[in-house]
């Protein structure tokens, strides 16, 4: 390989590299990685969430103070959404969500999970009385739960079948037509 090539093989690597990052950031609105102390990076990656593994346990509150953990959800699938207030992609499809809790709330669990310690428990509930959501959320003050979700960006939305295995991860803003499908998969695996 001559010099020439392997100076336009390094310039494709570079602007592949540079594609997926982009691409990996789009649609979501950074989580503040100071918040996050780096811990994300130093646990084990075996422990945090990926499709067709366990989904990571939690313990959380909701906005009113009733204590709601994954462990007591198992036998119906569960949606998890992760937001914030200030997340201009959370607000947007937030009448998406709430129109699939309406057709789906039935068959499954639907939970949103504020960013709690980068958000304003007032904002948040101000946030869903807005929104018109009817659907419980839950207080991730801490951001452990996003961590664990390996929740880097905002909003993201996670199908959790109803033996605790996660079955799809949607990254950025979700819409209902993307939605519906996820859930129809969701409750048909739950059928069987």
């Amino acid at each position: 390989m001559n010099r020439t090539s392997k100076l336009l093989l390094g310039v494709a690597v570079i602007g592949v590299l540079a594609g997926a990052a982009y691409l990996s950031n789009m649609g979501g609105t950074p989580v503040d990685e100071a918040n996050q102390g780096g811990k994300a990076g130093q646990q084990d990656i075996a422990e945090m969430a990926a499709v067709g593994h366990r989904a990571p346990s939690f313990e959380l509150q909701t906005f009113d103070g009733k204590t709601v953990k994954l462990a007591d959800l198992q036998g119906k699938p569960v949606v998890l959404n992760f937001w914030a207030s200030w997340c201009g992609p959370c607000r947007n499809e937030m009448p998406d969500l709430e129109e699939m809790h309406k057709k789906y709330g039935d068959q499954v669990h639907f939970y949103g999970v504020n960013l709690t310690s980068q958000d304003n428990l007032e904002n948040a509930k101000k946030f869903m009385g807005e929104m018109g959501v009817t659907f419980p959320s839950l207080m991730d003050s801490d951001e452990k739960t996003a961590q664990n979700y390996r929740t880097f960006s905002i909003p993201m939305t996670y199908a959790v079948d109803q033996n605790g295995i996660i079955s799809e991860i949607h990254k950025g803003q979700i819409n209902k037509v993307v939605m519906d499908g996820m859930l129809q998969r969701l409750v048909a695996g739950a059928k069987q």
